[in-house]
């Protein structure tokens, strides 16, 4: 039996969220998310099981102004993608949104941000259409809808980029910042700016000292 927790968050009234995959009956492994009130007590358990009823592992978990629940991760259907998944505050089902990228092949979300007006961001690692693996970051809006995809191929040159975190600003600009590989210099930090429309406005490289 496995169950491991990935992710935690608290919403203004003291409400605690926690995600992670859990084992489920013929479904291998599941995301599993749990509702506490202050106090410990459990109020709703709600489970996601992918297309292909096999592993299914969030990485990330935030609450929105409503007290409306969003998890994501990495989920198997035909291949492996992101897969987001929101609840009401009552932990009832209000959509799931999947990237399957244009490799498809491996899509291995990472982290996930929000922004003020409620919009979702997710970022990780997808497989390209040869360009090996490149950050994939995805904006969906609050009822679900993916409102961009961006993609970013470090040095174009076949090497594998992933993300690993995400932030959003005040003003709606989205970071992305992972590893990249650089060639010569191996892997790099990777840190790429996005407006909120989803244009690229800068990407930087830092590569260390020793080579």
């Amino acid at each position: 039996m496995v169950d491991m927790a990935r992710s935690v968050c608290v919403d203004r009234e003291g409400y605690v969220y926690v995600t992670g995959e859990s084992q489920g009956k013929g479904t291998s492994l599941d995301y599993t998310t749990i509702k506490y009130n202050s106090e410990g007590m459990s109020l709703w358990t709600k489970r996601y099981d992918g297309p292909a009823k096999d592993v299914d592992s969030p990485v990330d978990i935030v609450v929105d102004k409503r007290r409306d629940v969003i998890v994501t991760g990495t989920s198997q259907g035909e291949s492996f993608d992101f897969a987001t998944v929101r609840y009401h505050y009552t932990g009832d089902l209000a959509w799931v949104a999947r990237y399957d990228g244009p490799g498809k092949g491996l899509d291995k979300a990472a982290a996930m941000a929000m922004d003020e007006n409620g919009n979702v961001y997710v970022t990780g690692q997808s497989l390209g259409d040869g360009t090996a693996f490149d950050f994939a970051t995805v904006k969906y809006s609050p009822s679900g809808d993916t409102l961009w995809v961006r993609r970013f191929d470090g040095q174009k040159n076949g090497g594998a980029d992933g993300a690993n975190v995400i932030a959003v600003d005040k003003s709606g600009n989205v970071y992305v910042t992972g590893t990249s590989w650089g060639g010569p210099s191996y892997y790099d930090y990777l840190t790429v700016k996005y407006s909120p429309t989803g244009e690229e406005l800068w990407a930087r490289r830092f590569s260390g000292q020793i080579k």
